[in-house]
């Protein structure tokens, strides 16, 4: 799915697409869209703690972390199994 796709309110992603967007992101220092694509990839139902402290502990200053942080844990603990 292509990003024009999703902005226009078509098709949802794959939670994970907003996770590499952010990881683009931070690669070229852009943390306040790195932000903006975790939460919707969280929103989405991303529910990787590990990775997003792993891969996005650069962030763990900004304002949004927190709040990332509970919703991803919320998100593993609603997973069955």
């Amino acid at each position: 799915i292509c990003r024009q796709h999703i902005d226009a309110g078509g098709e949802k992603p794959h939670p994970e697409f907003h996770w590499i967007i952010a990881r683009c992101h931070l690669a070229d220092g852009a943390s306040d869209e790195a932000v903006k694509a975790l939460g919707l990839a969280v929103e989405s139902g991303w529910d990787s703690v590990d990775e997003l402290l792993a891969d996005f502990s650069p962030l763990a200053e900004h304002p949004s972390w927190r709040r990332l942080l509970e919703q991803t844990q919320k998100n593993a603990e609603a997973q069955p199994g």
